[in-house]
């Protein structure tokens, strides 16, 4: 029989976006879960995007994302990331 576990959570993001200049623009998003009794053992999440046009067809974009989690489920890293780049064609 499966353990039924309920607890009240809080989950918080804050979402800034901006052009850095007239070809280019970039997203910030940072995630924070916590259940209320572990309150300063939070999952906090980022997300960074930014897109650059580098012609009037091409555009290069990079992002990253990473996750910190004090008290994972199951026995892995507290923190893994991932970053990734693409080059955007459209017409």
């Amino acid at each position: 029989m499966k353990k039924k576990v309920r607890e009240l959570k809080a989950r918080n993001y804050i979402n800034m976006e901006g052009k850095v200049s007239a070809v280019s623009k970039i997203s910030i998003i940072v995630f924070y879960q916590a259940a209320f009794n572990e309150f300063f053992r939070p999952r906090i999440s980022c997300v960074i995007n930014f897109n650059t046009n580098i012609s009037r067809h091409f555009a290069l974009g990079v992002q990253y994302n990473g996750l910190f989690d004090a008290g994972p489920v199951v026995p892995i890293f507290k923190f893994y990331y991932n970053y990734s780049s693409s080059l955007l064609f459209t017409f």
